[in-house]
This record gives structure tokens, C-alpha cells and sequence, in this order.
């Protein structure tokens, strides 16, 4: 196992019309944003993000495609508490709910002005310790750096990142 350098594969990450990312060739450019993101929010790590242990790849030459013979690693923080999602907000009550949503709306607000946006839609990429009420972000590959985006994509991240776990956050809360 060698420690992560970022390789030349810089291939744009955007998505196919078919929905999916073919994983082998956007790996690298996907693990690269993860690492960025998780560098710059250094001061947050261990507080609304894991800590970054270490990063890795490891190069696996008998795989059958080129792209797919690197394996990245992220050696991070094991977090206690339970991925968010509407079955877990559902049995909430109101006020629990909005407790809920203003740990999650504060630490978000943290990611923005440390200069990061999320740009990851999924409830369960939201670790919630029930026991500390700490709420942990995970999952920044699709993030992307504040300082190297034009304005409508700061707002447009930024307001996905905040208005479409406030969505699920009211259907779960309206099952």
C-alpha cells in the first residue's frame, strides 16, 4: 500500500444521461475531490466530519481494465451513531425534529465558510450519535472547493446541500 498521490486521470466528473457513474473511470477524480475537501476542513475533522487518518492506493496489475487497477483508500475516524434517514426522522417529535435540523443546518453552514460545499443529497451520508447529538458529514466526492467555483455554483451547491436534506427531512417527517 502507497500513500496517495494524485495520479493524471482528470477526468471530468459529470453525469452520464444514464444516471450512474462508471466507478473504474471516475475513481480517481472522485477520490481526488474527497481528499481536497477533507484537507481544506481540517479544522473541522473530528467535529462534523471524520478525521483523515491517511490516504492510500493500492495497485492491483492483475484487474481486467486500466482504470480499475488502482484501488484508493481513506483511512478515517470510525463514527458512532446512525445514518439519517426518514424511517429514523419519522418517530421523531416535532421539536426533536427541528433539534435534529438545526445541529444538521449549523454543521453545514461550518463545511460552507470553511470553503467546502457538499454537493451529496443522501440522508445516510449523515451519521447522527443520538447519545451527543454530534452530527457527522461523510461522502465529499462530489464536493467541490468554494475558493475554484464561479458564485452560481457556490449558491447552487450550497442551496443543494441545505434544501434538499430540508426536503427529506419534511417528507420523513410528514410519513
Amino acid at each position: 500500500m502507497q500513500e496517495y498521490s494524485e495520479f493524471s486521470d482528470n477526468a471530468e466528473l459529470t453525469r452520464p444521461t444514464r444516471g450512474w457513474f462508471p466507478p473504474a473511470r471516475y475513481t480517481n477524480s472522485m477520490f481526488t475531490k474527497e481528499i481536497k475537501a477533507l484537507e481544506t476542513l481540517r479544522p473541522l475533522q473530528g467535529e462534523v466530519l471524520p478525521t483523515l487518518n491517511g490516504r492510500y492506493h493500492l495497485e492491483m496489475p492483475e484487474r481486467e481494465w486500466p482504470k480499475d487497477k488502482v484501488v484508493y483508500v481513506s483511512l478515517l475516524e470510525v463514527v458512532e451513531g446512525v445514518e439519517l434517514s426518514a424511517s429514523i426522522i419519522s418517530q421523531l417529535t416535532d421539536g426533536e425534529a427541528q433539534s435534529l435540523w438545526d445541529s444538521v443546518e449549523k454543521s453545514i453552514k461550518l463545511i460552507h465558510e470553511t470553503g467546502v460545499t457538499r454537493r451529496n443529497r443522501l440522508l445516510r451520508k449523515v451519521s447522527w450519535n443520538t447519545e451527543t447529538g454530534r452530527i457527522t458529514f461523510t461522502d465529499f466526492s462530489h464536493g467541490g472547493i468554494i475558493a475554484s467555483m464561479s458564485d452560481e455554483q457556490v449558491i447552487a451547491g450550497e442551496s443543494s446541500d441545505i434544501g434538499y436534506l430540508f426536503d427529506r427531512f419534511e417528507e420523513a417527517m410528514n410519513e
